[in-house]
């Protein structure tokens, strides 16, 4: 089986959402209601971690991205969520090889974690 992880950031502020892991910091964004997994935000990046120690880096970018986006704006960072989201993918192992070339009986389980301040 396999274990997989992506983390994203968003800061949200006044109805407005802003990417903390892009380096564009894109603000444009939205959220969405998808059929299969839910709310969702559509372009929002979403980083693969292979370690915890990933996750603390990513962590820390953001939240260092948050600070200055805040007082370049001349704002409360107070006045503005963060939600941290890890995605957690875990695949069983397959029984035998033609199961895993073919596909069969292989279902991925999928978590998401949300941390909001």
């Amino acid at each position: 089986g396999e274990l997989r992880v992506w983390a994203s950031y968003a800061e949200v502020r006044n109805e407005h959402i802003r990417d903390l892991l892009s380096p564009r910091g894109q603000s444009s964004l939205r959220v969405a209601d998808h059929p299969q997994l839910g709310v969702c935000v559509p372009g929002l990046t979403e980083v693969p971690c292979g370690s915890a120690e990933d996750v603390g880096r990513l962590l820390n970018y953001g939240a260092r991205r948050r600070a200055l986006g805040s007082s370049l704006l001349c704002s409360d960072p107070s006045r503005s969520h963060a939600i941290f989201t890890l995605r957690v993918q875990q695949t069983p192992p397959a029984a035998s090889a033609e199961e895993a070339a073919a596909g069969a009986g292989v279902r991925a389980t999928s978590a998401r974690i949300h941390l909001v301040d």
